[in-house]
């Protein structure tokens, strides 16, 4: 039989081993969240693997294990697809409920997925009301785990497609009400604000963390971040210092710093930082992946390609890094076209469907058009570009880009075909029907330009281009030999409009005035001489730096005055237009023609 004492000493040593076991699982799981704190996402991935393999029914584990995978997507969007990391932690959250079928805070988990994917509240509520049953209905048996819970609802609402702000200040309010002091919970609202574009409002509550817990950095680097994305760097570099001064161990910090010194111009201050902050992240390829994707976010193209390139002299098994190539090869100054369409063809080599993303079949066609090597070579451009619209078909901007390139290359059929179904589904703009009736016109059906051109004078009626077009789709069209004097009075319009800004519609107005000055001239009527004069004048006076446009308007007064039969005018006019043009045959003909017409008769 074991005496009290005994019995005593046995409970106590139980407690001391359960207590070190409970401390020790607690410690490693701070580690592992300091480590995705960090941007060392795959670590602690691994750190959460062998955290679960020695505490397998724990739901907390799951959980954040889960939330890091998540995290590591929406910080680099590059390295993976949506449906691959959803895919992979709704795994982890099922599992995590089954494991530990008390704690319900996977389900929260989950609730994130499924706004993540559809957007569907009603769904994620289901998830998210399961959760909210762990909380007590009284204040006062609230503890730190509640108040984690509440913090974790709140934060799930910013997963949302179209974040549920209101919903996740509720939750945070809930718990500053009942836990003030608790730091975590201004952070959180903060990163709700900051979200929501609330700067003010954000930096006040990291403020509130700080002043609740001023040992830790994560406050500082958050507000200097705020002070970077306002383009203000000299506002940033005290916080950051500051942040250092109390954790220089502190990764991200120096990823701050990087992007600030880049934002002052210091490229060499700002590599020297983001060095740093390898060191510090492991400089493991791993590591060397987030530097890359810092650079890269930064847009540091050139050092982004460097890094990348020196990754995959190692290790080739990470294809997103040919991604990354394609898209710095592509951005950099000056692009290198080339290398982004090698690296583009060995991104779609290498990888599946489902880990392709809108932005690489919008960079390879737009390197396959930039290079325009051949026929097929653009036709492939055009191609790919049309399958990244199909991955947002509510990206309508894409879809009139689509219909320009094809334009711009004159595949006119493939473009009248993609305008004309924007068109279909109401979302058409003027550029687009600018660009289906110059489809027409170029391919000749000038009945389908004129109506899409006056459709787009009465849905836009001050596009000036619109009424340049449809003035020269009745110069070009056999309308205008049945119906004299049509094309005249749309170049009359035209230059009407143009004159509202002469600087402005230059270009429009010199196609109008060399029209109209022709028009008047050629219909050989003395009273139309008159006309002609001053439209050829107003050439001479819409850029007088333009040698091109002061020749035509000197030529057309050449005519005029030959019309007229003032030829003394007329060589006057001529000399002005070989002052421009010396080696200009037609105007030496007509000034020697005007001579012999001057000179007085032989005997």
């Amino acid at each position: 039989m074991v005496s009290n004492i005994s019995r005593t000493k046995l409970v106590l040593f139980i407690s001391f081993i359960v207590y070190c076991s409970t401390a020790s699982y607690a410690q490693d799981l701070i580690l592992a969240e300091k480590l995705s704190l960090s941007e060392r996402y795959e670590d602690a991935n691994e750190m959460y693997k062998e955290l679960i393999k020695t505490q397998p029914n724990n739901g907390d584990i799951y959980f954040y294990y889960g939330e890091n995978i998540l995290k590591s997507y929406l910080a680099d969007r590059y390295s993976n697809t949506l449906s691959g990391v959803t895919s992979q932690a709704k795994t982890i959250f099922e599992a995590g409920l089954k494991a530990d079928t008390i704690n319900k805070i996977n389900a929260i988990g989950l609730g994130m997925i499924v706004l993540q994917l559809t957007n569907d509240t009603s769904a994620a509520d289901k998830y998210f009301n399961l959760a909210e049953q762990m909380l007590p209905k009284k204040q006062k048996k609230y503890l730190d785990v509640h108040y984690q819970l509440l913090i974790k609802l709140a934060t799930a609402q910013l997963y949302a497609k179209d974040p549920r702000y209101k919903k996740a200040i509720a939750y945070l309010t809930k718990g500053k009400e009942f836990a003030p002091n608790n730091p975590n919970i201004p952070n959180a609202l903060g990163d709700v604000y900051m979200q929501k574009n609330e700067v003010s409002n954000a930096i006040a509550n990291y403020n509130r963390a700080l002043f609740l817990n001023p040992t830790n950095p994560v406050y500082k680097v958050k507000i200097g971040n705020i002070y970077i994305g306002a383009k203000n760097p000299n506002a940033a570099r005290p916080l950051f210092d500051e942040a250092k001064s109390i954790d220089s161990s502190y990764a991200p910090i120096y990823k701050s710093m990087g992007a600030m010194w880049y934002l002052a111009g210091q490229n060499n201050l700002s590599k020297i930082n983001y060095k740093r902050f390898l060191e510090l992240s492991g400089n493991n390829i791993p590591a060397k992946v987030s530097y890359a994707n810092s650079l890269f976010r930064s847009k540091d193209y050139t050092e982004t390609l460097n890094v990348v390139e020196e990754i995959l002299t190692i290790d080739k098994s990470r294809n997103y890094l040919n991604r990354l190539a394609a898209y710095s090869s592509f951005d950099k100054k000056p692009a290198d076209y080339e290398k982004a369409l090698i690296y583009s063809e060995l991104f779609f080599k290498n990888t599946t469907p489902n880990q392709i993303i809108l932005r690489d079949y919008l960079y390879y066609g737009n390197t396959l058009l930039k290079l325009k090597k051949d026929t097929a070579q653009i036709d492939k451009g055009l191609q790919n570009l049309l399958k990244a619209y199909q991955m947002d078909t509510t990206d309508y901007e894409l879809f009139s880009n689509i219909a320009t390139f094809a334009y711009q290359y004159n595949r006119f059929a493939f473009a009248s075909e993609v305008i004309s179904k924007k068109i279909a589904m109401g979302k058409a703009n003027s550029a687009d029907y600018l660009n289906l009736g110059k489809v027409y016109y170029k391919t000749k059906q000038y009945g389908k330009a004129d109506t899409t051109f006056t459709q787009l004078t009465k849905i836009d009626s001050t596009n000036i281009q619109a009424y340049m077009w449809l003035a020269n789709t009745y110069a070009s069209n056999e309308i205008d030999n049945k119906l004299p004097g049509i094309a005249k009075l749309k170049f009359e319009k035209l230059a009407e409009i143009g004159a509202m800004d002469s600087v402005k519609f230059k270009n429009e107005l010199f196609q109008a005035y060399s029209y109209l000055g022709a028009y008047y001239l050629l219909t050989v009527k003395p009273t139309n001489n008159g006309k002609a004069s001053t439209y050829f004048e107003k050439l001479t006076t819409l850029d007088p730096k333009n040698k091109q446009w002061l020749s035509k308007g000197f030529q057309g007064l050449a005519a005029v005055f030959q019309n007229k039969k003032d030829y003394p005018k007329a060589i006057e006019y001529c000399n002005k237009v070989l002052e421009i043009e010396p080696n200009n045959l037609g105007i030496k003909t007509m000034k020697e023609s005007l001579k012999k017409a001057i000179a007085p008769p032989k005997n």
